[in-house]
């Protein structure tokens, strides 16, 4: 099998060409990553405003769940905390 020198050329620089295009859109897919938006920026709550509300909500969350299993069990003693 014989490989004309020209076409090996060509075919080098295609691959150069298709890495280059790969290595600078992964730079800027992950410096699209690397930036995030601060609290302020996206709502008017502080950082631990934020906190504060997501404790509150999966506390809720777990508490709703909990009264859920209860309610579907099927021992008397568990029946008897449910409120």
């Amino acid at each position: 099998m014989n490989i004309e020198p020209g076409c090996m050329r060509s075919l080098g620089g295609v691959v150069m060409r298709i890495h280059t295009v790969f290595s600078i859109s992964l730079s800027m897919i992950v410096a699209g990553c690397a930036i995030r938006p601060l609290p302020r920026d996206v709502t008017r709550d502080t950082t631990v405003e934020i906190v504060r509300k997501i404790r509150c909500e999966a506390r809720r969350a777990l508490v709703d769940e909990l009264l859920r299993l209860f309610e579907r069990s099927n021992f008397a003693s568990t029946k008897a905390l449910i409120p």
